[in-house]
Parts: structure tokens; C-alpha cells; sequence
């Protein structure tokens, strides 16, 4: 039997399916689902093929295994030590393209950040005028800011950040697949939701290595990685505002030293970028 390779077009199919939807902007991530932002990577190369991967695999187990003629890979019967060797073996080059997508253009994990919309005296005024019977949107724009307020301190958390996107009223109508009169307020969070990803793909884009910046910004978010050892999963992430402004000028700390690898770190430092209304990330890694 012969298995069909796999394709974009079998991709947007499932994506499709579980409500999701391609994005066609050029430069961009691929698919935008529920409040994740996905980008597509296809993995020609088979990782096992690879014959130094190969000769790397067979080392790890035959140390286990000296007088067997052949070797049984069971990476569960590893030592602590080989088990995490045998892993760094054949992650391979499917981890680089991941690292990549990450990297460039877009916002990776989903629950990095909790939106939530946020409205001006008029625009409040316009989205309360069209649907009156949603609560969430209160009697008044004094109840609505107090109604945020008190979201946001129930809700925010240090490593999944509540964040408020200021929306549009027309920009909601053009937006909208469904009539008016269909819509509830988790559309409108969807849409801030839309929003946030947007502006993190177009910061992550601009974002740069604390070397490579010529020019002092008057506001920045600065992130800092410590790498330690092999392990990604070991490293320290540490997130701050850093303020340029005369007579305003300090470095505060938002999160410090937290165990978090680069990519996921990236899309918190994004999430604060959005939140802080900072459109410059900055990021620098160190190796302990």
C-alpha cells in the first residue's frame, strides 16, 4: 500500500475543519486557531535515514546492549543520561524549522497571553448601542472600565498576561462573517484576539538582538536568555521594560529568571510588548 504525502492543501483541510483559517498575508504565519497562530513547516527528510544519526543512535544502545548482534531501540529502557542523548540524536533538523517559525513570524504558544477587548468612551458607545441585551458591555463606560479593572485583576497571571486590545466598532463590522444581530460578546473577543496576534507578528518581525540595535529606543521591551546546558528546557528567561525617555529613564522588571526557552519567551516578551503599547523587542541570549 502506498501512503499519500502529506501536503499544504491536507493542512488547511484540518484546519478548516477545527475552525481555524489560513492567513494570506504575505511574510506571515499560516493559520490563525482559536488563539493560537500556527506556522506551517514541512519535514522532507526522514531522520532516521541520516547515517551519522544513525551511527549515534546505535552507540547509545549498544553501550546497553554490547553482545546483541542487533540492536533494539527502546528509549525508555535508557539511563537518564543516554535517554537524553538519544533524544538530542534524532530531534534533528525538524527542530530547526521549528525554531525558525518561531523566530520570524509568529506568536508561538497559545495560552501566552489572556485578550480582552478594549474600548474608548466611543467606541463602547457604538458596540453598546447595537447590542443591548449584552451585559458584559454594562450600563455605563464608568461600570465597563471598572468591569475590565476587575478582569484583569482576577485574571492576569505573571507567565500568561492579561491583555487588553483596543478595537474598533467599523473595523468589527468588516470583520464579522455573521449577521449583526447573531453576534455575541465572544465575538468581539475573538476579534481583540485577531488583533493581538496581528500586532505580535508585526513586533516579532521588527524584533532584534540587543547587538545588532544601532539606535536607542525611547521604549523598549528587553529580553534576556540564559542558555544552560543542552536542554532548552533548562534555560532562564528574563522579560524587562526598559525606559530611554529623559527624567523617565529606568529598567523595570517583569519577570526574572524563569525557566522558559527562547521561543516561548519570545511570545511572552511579545504579549508585554502588546500590553505596554511597546512596538520595539529586544532580546539577547547568554550561555552560563
Amino acid at each position: 500500500m502506498r501512503i499519500k504525502k502529506v501536503s499544504e492543501a491536507d493542512f488547511d483541510a484540518v484546519v478548516k475543519d477545527a475552525g481555524g483559517s489560513r492567513i494570506n498575508e504575505q511574510d506571515s504565519a499560516d493559520y490563525i486557531l482559536n488563539e493560537a497562530v500556527i506556522e506551517l513547516k514541512l519535514a522532507e527528510e526522514e531522520g532516521f535515514e541520516v547515517r551519522t544519526r544513525q551511527e549515534k543512535i546505535a552507540a547509545i544502545f549498544k553501550r546497553q546492549q554490547p553482545q546483541s548482534p542487533v540492536v533494539v531501540i527502546r528509549p525508555n529502557s535508557l539511563n537518564e543520561a543516554d535517554k537524553q542523548a538519544y533524544y538530542n540524536a534524532v530531534r534533528g533538523p525538524l527542530e530547526d524549522d521549528v525554531e525558525e517559525g518561531a523566530n520570524t513570524s509568529n506568536i508561538e504558544h497559545a495560552y501566552v497571553a489572556l485578550t480582552f477587548p478594549a474600548l474608548s468612551d466611543t467606541e463602547w458607545s457604538l458596540f453598546k448601542k447595537s447590542f443591548p441585551n449584552i451585559r458584559h458591555f454594562q450600563s455605563s463606560y464608568k461600570e465597563w472600565l471598572e468591569f475590565l479593572k476587575s478582569e484583569e485583576i482576577n485574571l492576569h497571571q505573571l507567565l500568561e498576561p492579561f491583555v487588553p486590545v483596543p478595537i474598533k466598532f467599523e473595523e468589527f463590522l468588516k470583520w464579522v462573517s455573521k449577521p449583526i444581530s447573531d453576534c455575541q460578546f465572544s465575538d468581539v473577543c475573538k476579534f481583540a484576539t485577531e488583533l493581538f496576534h496581528l500586532k505580535g507578528i508585526e513586533i516579532l518581525k521588527r524584533s532584534r538582538e540587543k547587538a545588532q540595535m544601532t539606535i536607542v529606543a525611547p521604549e523598549s521591551i528587553y529580553l534576556v536568555v540564559s542558555e544552560i546546558g543542552q536542554d532548552e528546557a533548562n534555560d532562564l528567561s528574563s522579560i524587562y521594560y526598559i525606559s530611554e525617555i529623559p527624567g523617565f529613564d529606568r529598567k523595570e522588571v517583569i519577570i526574572e529568571n524563569e525557566k522558559m526557552f527562547f521561543s516561548r519567551a519570545m511570545s511572552l516578551a511579545t504579549s508585554y510588548a502588546i500590553k505596554r503599547n511597546v512596538d520595539v523587542l529586544i532580546y539577547s541570549k547568554q550561555r552560563l
